[in-house]
């Protein structure tokens, strides 16, 4: 039952109920043996075998649905020759964006966690901004057809998060309907320089200053030899400079001076949980994150130092209106002093301004 009630079933409909209402305009308590037929055809494909995508295909798909329930015995070929489709009023529902179902689902994993199992119908309140949803899947969509085929990329996932861990927008992947693997919350991947913020103010805490010289030149760490991205070296520059242009070499030098035990624990702190080694190579993002998880860490930056938890749920309720659930703000406490972080706010800045990130320049600080 709670299969039927929540499986996807084309045109933007979830459940056996919504998608009768859809596709034949009333409840699926009254519907026939062609019309059950039909909705079980569905699931083998949702995007191609709807009444509403293709008729004579799900017409097809309902008679061998049918035939085959003559071969198990569930039906006699009297009662399959007799059924038929007749006139329906299929209802015109405004469809939610279909991006959003990895978000309902990320937040559908949780909800028993909070009020344990119940047979009750529940209203659960997100943190979801539909508008911004809309405008994550199209620019997901759009970066796609600019960018995906010259670098053999097909999929792609995208957080938007406010300052205190609310996920206004998740997208988990180009089409749900196709794959409900959710790239923002479950995908592990390298993050690659996107991990040096975390490294830097790692430094700041342990005495360093942005105006601190380090020398971009051949390093080498064990046996491992960090390069530059454009192979080239600087000799002496700051560390503002280095983290404005992504300078690995110092990168490198900066945790093995920092130690990668330290850094370790301040990622853990912002929020990081997914496994990492202390090892040099951390500095150059090496180990695997999710999309969420770096997200949430960068939230300390904007919102003065604190650490916080991803989250989606706002409140449940039963349907009588009682409050099972409310959030109160929990969080993971303070992880940088203000001075830190503004300071490294500041670096950031500069990526911007005048190093690897002048592309995505904006309008204000």
């Amino acid at each position: 039952t709670l299969y039927l009630n929540g499986v996807y079933l084309g045109a933007g409909t979830y459940g056996a109920d919504a998608a009768s209402r859809r596709y034949f305009g009333h409840s699926a308590r009254q519907i026939d043996l062609w019309q059950s037929a039909m909705l079980a055809g569905i699931l083998k494909a949702p995007s191609r075998l709807t009444p509403i995508s293709d008729p004579e295909a799900a017409a097809q798909r309902t008679r061998q649905v049918l035939a085959n329930m003559v071969d198990a015995g569930f039906i006699s070929p009297e009662q399959a020759a007799a059924a038929h489709p007749k006139p329906g009023k299929p209802v015109a529902v405004a469809v939610a964006q279909p991006g959003a179902r990895y978000f309902a689902d990320w937040v559908m994993d949780q909800v028993q966690g909070f009020v344990g199992f119940t047979d009750r119908d529940l209203v659960v309140v997100t943190t979801l901004d539909p508008n911004l949803q809309r405008l994550a899947e199209n620019k997901v969509a759009v970066a796609l057809d600019l960018d995906g085929a010259a670098a053999g990329v097909q999929q792609a996932a995208l957080v938007a998060m406010a300052p205190d861990g609310a996920v206004r927008a998740m997208v988990g992947g180009v089409d749900y309907r196709e794959s409900q693997f959710n790239r923002a919350t479950q995908a592990l991947r390298q993050p690659g320089s996107a991990f040096k913020p975390i490294l830097y103010l790692a430094a700041l805490q342990a005495g360093y200053k942005p105006e601190d010289r380090f020398n971009d030149a051949p390093v080498r760490i064990g046996n491992w030899q960090p390069k530059n991205y454009e192979g080239t070296f600087r000799g002496m520059v700051t560390l503002r400079e280095a983290l404005a242009s992504s300078i690995n070499t110092v990168a490198a030098q900066l945790a093995e001076r920092v130690g990668p035990k330290r850094v370790v624990a301040l990622a853990e702190r912002m929020g990081i949980t997914s496994r990492i080694k202390p090892d040099a190579s951390l500095a150059l993002g090496t180990y695997e994150v999710t999309p969420l998880e770096l997200t949430a860490a960068y939230a300390a930056l904007v919102n003065g130092g604190e650490g916080v938890l991803a989250y989606g749920i706002r409140e449940i309720r039963d349907t009588s209106g009682a409050v099972l659930y409310r959030r109160s703000g929990s969080g993971l406490g303070a992880v940088a002093a203000r001075s830190e972080n503004a300071a490294m706010n500041a670096m950031m800045g500069q990526v911007l301004a005048v190093g690897t990130g002048k592309a995505a320049r904006l309008d204000r600080p």
